[in-house]
């Protein structure tokens, strides 16, 4: 059955024999997810032409009913931006219906955004349910498109530009003057970037059809570095993310906007990065180096392998090659040295109320130490002679989650340390990373997905797929009054995904 030139009812009514659960067609869930993950980028991305035969031969495949499976190999992104501006432009009847044309129109002449804001809500509660969810899909992706302006050159206002023509038409136009009609499309330009910038208030709630949307809800997959995304960390006071990519170079976003608002060079690649209070502390195969937030320049340089990073009250302990080094924050002296011969120190996770440092690395065993002496409390063997490569602690449930490059977790209880679980999943490769986030963990492999799991019930909730386009290597979540709980994650496809988590 084709999919071009028909009603919107009749398309997902024919996915859903496929798939019971789709609320809009196939191909847009494809496409949105294809354009997101390899378009971002792409200088006027919607704006450019598409090859007009490899448009038609995608076109022609979909009509067959073939399934709208995009990849970098077959798809190329103007390609794809093209036919879904012809989708669009095809249908029987206008997204926002031609009927209600004189209705939207004066919608566009009202003066105060709020107000516009607020019947546009409304007016769209008119439209099928069909119509509703498939314009709450668009918006939502040419929202998470636009936060990469900077590099595709494609914000709220080109969006209008691109889009208006296509979602409203009148099919009385022979009967408009012709100046009319321009102030008219003019109007509806603005209009639609007003309902991009401001999606959250002028889009009702509708199903997305998404994975993975109860735990967390992309806001957009930012774009600007060169290399791989190694490390996160938070400036609360700014308001601004900063990110490391292993060229040593660190890009800043602003929290709200998702914007890029600097970048600074470190001078030399790096490895990893975690924030100390005032200072971010640059891990290497060469050098460890603490950079001043505040005025952004170095301020101190150990020489030495350093990968990992642990704050405990008022010191660093910095991970790396033979063991452990203890520095003040204050001073940036080295007060003590743990010696863990023929150990590489991978990750570190601190239990307050015991008092203890927990330290994987390699051969799969475990040391605990205690904060006040610095001696090792315990030296446990786990069940992998594998690596193991991180940790987080999950206080409620009184878990230590281990993972390992066997692609294995490992809970620990903490009061009795003993594996009290281990957890696998399909595709999971080598754990690259382990947060703790509420009742969850939040886990990245060399696979492109982030999984969720129950803290408490120690199983999956979720695997989050399809923005990322390779390895996932870093996650921070962070809680702001503005912003409520975000979710980062920093990725080998050298971008930064930024999330809505669910208060």
């Amino acid at each position: 059955m084709a999919l071009f030139k028909r009603p919107l009812e009749e398309v997902v009514a024919n996915d859903r024999q496929r798939n019971p659960s789709r609320t809009i067609p196939t191909f847009l869930v494809n496409a949105f997810k294809f354009l997101v993950q390899y378009g971002g980028d792409v200088e006027g991305i919607f704006r450019l032409a598409g090859s007009k035969d490899k448009v038609r031969q995608m076109r022609a495949s979909l009509d067959r009913g073939d399934e709208p499976v995009f990849t970098p190999a077959n798809t190329d992104p103007v390609d794809l931006a093209d036919l879904v501006k012809v989708f669009f432009r095809e249908l029987p009847d206008s997204l926002l219906m031609c009927s209600k044309y004189s209705e939207w129109v004066r919608i566009t002449t009202i003066p105060e955004d709020e107000v516009r804001i607020a019947q546009t809500r409304d007016m769209l509660m008119t439209l099928p349910p069909v119509n509703v969810r498939v314009f709450c899909a668009l918006i939502r992706f040419l929202r998470r498109l636009s936060y990469n302006a900077a590099k595709n050159k494609m914000g709220p206002d080109n969006m209008g530009l691109v889009f208006a023509p296509n979602l409203l038409w009148n099919d009385n136009q022979g009967n408009v003057d012709m100046m009319e009609l321009m102030a008219i499309t003019s109007r509806l330009r603005e209009f639609v970037a007003l309902i991009v910038n401001n999606m959250a208030d002028a889009l009702p709630d509708a199903e997305v059809d998404e994975e993975g949307i109860e735990s967390a809800t992309l806001i957009c997959k930012a774009v600007g570095h060169v290399k791989s995304v190694l490390g996160l960390a938070w400036d609360d006071k700014a308001g601004q993310v900063w990110s490391l990519s292993g060229n040593g170079q660190i890009v800043i976003y602003d929290a709200a906007t998702c914007g890029q608002v600097g970048s600074v060079d470190t001078g030399a690649p790096r490895l990893s990065m975690s924030r100390a209070e005032g200072y971010l502390w640059l891990g290497g195969d060469r050098a460890v180096v603490a950079w001043d937030i505040a005025t952004k320049a170095q301020v101190h340089s150990m020489p030495g392998f350093g990968i990992n990073f642990l704050t405990v009250e008022g010191h660093t302990w910095i991970g790396g090659e033979g063991g452990i080094r203890v520095v003040a924050l204050e001073t940036f002296e080295c007060i003590q040295t743990i010696e863990i011969p023929r150990a590489l120190v991978l990750c570190m996770e601190y239990v307050s109320d015991l008092r203890q440092v927990w330290v994987g690395g390699t051969g799969g065993i475990l040391y605990i130490y205690n904060v006040d002496t610095g001696e090792v409390a315990s030296q446990l063997t786990s069940e992998t002679r594998r690596n193991l490569t991180c940790m987080a602690y999950h206080a409620d449930t009184r878990s230590l989650w281990v993972g390992s490059e066997d692609r294995t977790i490992y809970v620990w209880n903490v009061d009795e340390p003993a594996i009290q679980a281990r957890l696998t999943d399909d595709s999971m490769l080598m754990l690259n990373a382990l947060v703790a986030v509420g009742n969850d963990i939040w886990s990245c492999s060399r696979d492109s997905a982030v999984r969720v799991w129950d803290a408490a019930g120690r199983s999956k909730k979720t695997r989050i797929e399809d923005f990322h386009t390779d390895g996932v290597a870093t996650i921070m979540h962070i809680y702001s009054e503005n912003l409520g709980w975000r979710g980062y994650t920093g990725s080998l496809d050298r971008s930064v995904g930024m999330w809505a988590l669910p208060g």
